[in-house]
């Protein structure tokens, strides 16, 4: 988005057939995310709630939201594939997407980093560092991260912070990333 973050929420909502609301608990926190989805709201928009962090349960103004409305559960509790389905059913039955247009491959589809069983990157299992990668655009770095959990990923960020020479030249020399494979690779470590 460009200009004010607001404006471009804003806009979006207002000119789309459809919001996918992605409830966990970080999305119930952040103030622009509950402004977007009073927004979505306000307007009337059709809106479809997906659960994407595992055993979270929707409360205070997002369980309000949901009220009695059905959601897809993408935290990672059942298999992807089944419940991609179910979403482009209930695409087709509220007229977004027409029969046969499921076109879409699954696979391209980022699944956010609240599909690990924790928001804590501390508690992060080696699935889950995967998983974060995947969501981050970094699947080519998943070979390299392969025995990395939660806690190797922090000692990355300290890394970064602590002796930046090294760990950019443990990306790039060692693990041999890409300069902008080491830029994206950064700058999700950032958030974390």
């Amino acid at each position: 988005m460009r200009g004010s973050t607001l404006e471009a929420m804003a806009h979006a909502v207002e000119n789309a057939a459809l919001v996918l609301i992605c409830m966990s608990e970080s999305y119930k926190r952040s103030p622009n995310c509950r402004l977007e989805a009073e927004n979505t709201f306000r307007c009337g928009k059709q809106y479809i709630p997906l659960i994407v962090q595992k055993h979270y349960k929707p409360d205070s103004w997002l369980g309000a939201l949901l009220g009695a409305k059905l959601y897809i559960d993408f935290s990672g509790k059942y298999q992807f594939e089944p419940k991609w389905n179910e979403l482009i059913k209930e695409l087709q039955a509220l007229n977004v997407l027409t029969e046969g247009e499921d076109t879409v491959d699954s696979s391209e589809v980022a699944i956010p980093d609240q599909t690990s069983s924790s928001t804590n990157p501390k508690t992060f299992t080696i699935d889950d560092v995967k998983q974060w990668l995947i969501s981050n655009k970094l699947e080519s770095c998943c070979q390299h991260f392969g025995d990395v959990n939660g806690k190797g990923l922090l000692q990355m960020k300290s890394m970064r912070h602590d002796a930046p020479e090294f760990y950019f030249k443990t990306l790039s020399r060692k693990l041999k990333l890409s300069l902008g494979e080491i830029l994206n690779f950064s700058a999700a470590l950032e958030e974390l």
